[in-house]
């Protein structure tokens, strides 16, 4: 399921949410409906300025951005560079493992994985993925207004859509989307030793200021299940996003 494939390479990390790639082949009715897709009050129409707000959205951030990225996880601790100017795989740079410098055998092997990044923004694709009739207020206060949404199946092989619904909050004096949160609403068995009980991504993003546009801040992921129906699991990691400069600008 392409809601939150790679982008950036930030979501090789995401064995947590990308498990729903795997699922079985099943082809969910489509919701008809606030009521019946189990969403907070009555479905609207989407109001013009988040239909503007979703057609400008791109999960990643705009292009042309370098940064540092700080993964922090059980399994997972990293600090990487991104800097776009910089052609091929060298674009991405290992600074830290474990809080440590890396040792002569990580820079190695992080090399090798480099084949594999990407700074597509497959991600984005959760936007194609709402089911605008099933649009509802959920929240609103005096800066921002929060939308919930079903969505619908990616493939005939998503079967986590049914599973799931998509929060976008709108800062509607920016007109920018400030956070995306992906969730699933129901416990859900993508295979038959496998109980997923919740699973969540929020992802956050800094209001435009002095010049600068939005920009993502921070992913943060949650998973929590069973394997073998009695042996639970946990997952969570933390993508943070700093030090960001403009580098499609010469200075």
């Amino acid at each position: 399921m392409p809601l939150l494939r790679p982008f950036t390479r930030l979501l090789s990390f995401v064995a947590a949410l990308v498990f729903f790639a795997a699922l079985p082949a099943c082809s969910p009715p489509p919701p008809v409906g606030a009521a019946a897709a189990g969403l907070p009050g009555s479905s609207i129409p989407v109001p013009p300025e988040l239909t503007a707000a979703l057609a400008a959205y791109r999960a990643g951030g705009p292009k042309g951005w370098a940064f540092t990225q700080t993964t922090s996880g059980p399994k997972l601790n990293l600090v990487e560079r991104f800097d776009p100017r910089v052609r091929g795989t060298d674009r991405w740079t290992l600074l830290s493992k474990d809080g440590a410098t890396p040792r002569e055998d990580d820079y190695r092997s992080y090399r090798e994985t480099s084949a594999a990044k990407t700074d597509s923004d497959n991600a984005s694709s959760v936007r194609d993925q709402l089911n605008l009739a099933t649009c509802t207020l959920a929240a609103s206060d005096e800066g921002t207004s929060t939308y919930h949404f079903a969505l619908h199946p990616s493939s005939k092989k998503d079967t986590a859509a049914e599973h799931m619904r998509a929060v976008f909050t709108l800062d509607r004096s920016t007109g920018v989307i400030v956070r995306v949160e992906l969730f699933t609403f129901e416990p859900l068995s993508p295979v038959l030793s496998l109980k997923i009980d919740e699973a969540r991504t929020v992802m956050s993003y800094t209001l435009p200021a002095d010049g600068r546009p939005s920009l993502l801040s921070e992913i943060s992921m949650k998973l929590r299940g069973r394997r073998l129906w009695v042996r639970p699991f946990a997952e969570d990691m933390t993508i943070r996003y700093t030090d960001q400069v403009n580098a499609s600008v010469d200075k």
